[in-house]
């Protein structure tokens, strides 16, 4: 299996054997919203596309990618702040793992909701604890009410942090010594993964039990202060 093909398998498949198991779980749990449009006939735009690792889940789908990579597997080779398609061309569009690398990002997330039909839907994901994963292109990191600001026109189906406050020292370690070639690194994997879904666990009780006291809100606020990653669906 190929590095690609191992990446894109983790996303839409994780395993708890992966380093990024847990934000990949949550992101693919928000995409899953989706679930409906998968057997359909509709018009899929993948900006930032890469190796279109979505584009298996939809077999009816007309799916489209563009990417400023040359040597990944988009259509169109362009800038994602001048998509070159009508206004509302697709039911669906999804930018994933992009927007942090992007120098002008709210042109983008114009581009995104032109290109979107009314009623269609547009899928983002991003990180934001998270280390600089690319030197030349990693520009910014988004916070839960960027996304409720800049989509405040729009109804926003679901906005999910990866994980909690708490978890996210045993996730970042994972990240910064995740190797995907080397095998010797899955039991620290492993261990850190079932450490973070215990640790989230508990804060969400220590959430229940805030409730109690009416403190639920302030609670809440601590918990999903400081994930690696949000991810989001916006219907327009």
């Amino acid at each position: 299996m190929t590095s690609a093909s191992r990446t894109a398998r983790a996303r839409i498949k994780p395993r708890i054997t992966d380093a990024a198991y847990i934000q990949c779980r949550s992101a693919f749990a928000t995409f899953n919203i989706l679930k409906p449009l998968f057997k359909r006939k509709i018009r899929i735009l993948d900006v930032g596309c890469g190796d279109k690792i979505y584009e298996s889940i939809f077999p009816k789908a007309e799916y489209l990618g563009v990417d400023n990579d040359p040597n990944s597997k988009a259509d169109i080779v362009c800038d994602a702040s001048k998509l070159p398609y009508k206004n509302g061309a697709f039911d669906l569009v999804i930018c994933s793992e992009v927007l942090e690398h992007v120098y002008n990002p709210d042109k983008v997330i114009s581009e995104l909701l032109r290109v979107c039909k009314k009623g269609g839907q547009i899928y983002l994901s991003s990180p934001f604890i998270y280390p600089l994963h690319d030197y030349t292109h990693d520009f910014y990191r988004y916070t839960e009410l960027f996304y409720r600001k800049r989509f405040k026109k729009y109804h926003v189906t679901a906005l999910r942090p990866s994980n909690s406050f708490f978890s996210t020292p045993f996730l970042l370690t994972n990240i910064l010594f995740s190797n995907k070639d080397n095998i010797l690194f899955i039991p620290l994997y492993l261990c850190l993964n079932l450490v973070a879904l215990f640790v989230d666990a508990l804060g969400k009780a220590l959430v229940g039990m805030a409730s109690i006291f009416r403190k639920k809100k302030e609670a809440t606020h601590i918990l999903n202060s400081a994930p690696l990653d949000f991810s989001i669906i916006i219907k327009k």
